[in-house]
């Protein structure tokens, strides 16, 4: 769901802090998380996604600032706009979250095209493969770390036996795979919307997952049947080749411009008076 209003100035300032201190102009910013599930508790962070122009520094070097800081509320991950159109085609749900975010932060018009739902449908129409893929990798990521997480979700494992967090996550992903696969035909956009925002039997089971409801003897053989499943359609699909999107040559085109204009601002504010 949406954040409240005091929340979103909080993540709102979070974003101007952070583009104070990288010296880059963030173009665009996402809410990331349990909110856009409609699976947010209380105690849920408020993560995000940020992207921002290269300074003259990055042109130079040819390099791309990738780096995620902390703030108060959760945990926020600035990459160089020049990175987006690689992080779309690789089809990881993370990034693919951005077309789809109930928190979504345009700082330049110019960034509205490439997150549209005409530039998603593209996408998942040219990659649907790797999409499929994709989410089968993360979903065992996730499975992976329900006994081998960070330090910081110890105590979890200790009261619970698994990491609940990580398990919910490797359901919601077989569910939104699920989704995938029984609905081949319709609006790619609306169906993904559809999934990726839980409901009903599904929303209560994932939810009750996360709250720590469900004993791992019961969830184990769940995920088990998730990944034969999961595989046998990868595997399937692997067969349809996957092409290439124009959402690079766009975002080529479209960053020139930003970039100048950027570089132009900032030299006029560093003249003398």
């Amino acid at each position: 769901m949406k954040l409240s209003l005091d929340n979103r100035e909080i993540f709102l300032q979070a974003i101007k802090d952070l583009e104070a201190q990288i010296g880059r102009t963030i173009v665009f910013a996402y809410l990331q998380g349990s909110q856009n599930y409609d699976l947010e508790t209380p105690a849920s962070d408020m993560d995000g996604k940020a992207f921002c122009l290269p300074s003259l520094d990055d042109l130079y070097d040819g390099s791309f600032l990738s780096k995620t800081f902390d703030y108060p509320c959760g945990q926020i991950t600035v990459h160089d706009v020049r990175m987006l159109p690689d992080l779309l085609e690789k089809m990881n749900p993370t990034y693919l979250e951005s077309f789809f975010s109930y928190e979504q932060f345009f700082f330049k018009d110019d960034m509205k095209p490439f997150l549209s739902p005409e530039t998603f449908n593209n996408l998942f129409q040219a990659r649907k493969p790797i999409l499929l893929r994709s989410i089968l990798g993360t979903f065992r990521t996730k499975v992976g770390e329900m006994h081998h997480p960070s330090t910081i979700r110890v105590p979890v494992i200790e009261k619970y036996g698994y990491d609940i967090k990580s398990a919910s996550h490797a359901l919601r992903l077989a569910h939104l795979f699920f989704c995938i696969i029984n609905e081949p035909y319709g609006d790619p956009y609306s169906l993904y919307q559809k999934a990726l925002r839980l409901s009903g039997e599904a929303k209560d089971v994932i939810l009750g997952v996360k709250l720590g409801q469900y004993k791992e003897e019961t969830i184990t053989p769940w995920l088990k049947r998730a990944d034969a499943f999961l595989s046998t359609q990868v595997d399937l699909f692997a067969k349809e080749k996957a092409t290439s999107s124009f959402i690079s040559k766009r975002m080529k085109e479209a960053a020139l411009p930003m970039i100048a204009e950027d570089f132009r601002l900032r030299l006029s504010q560093s003249k003398p008076e």
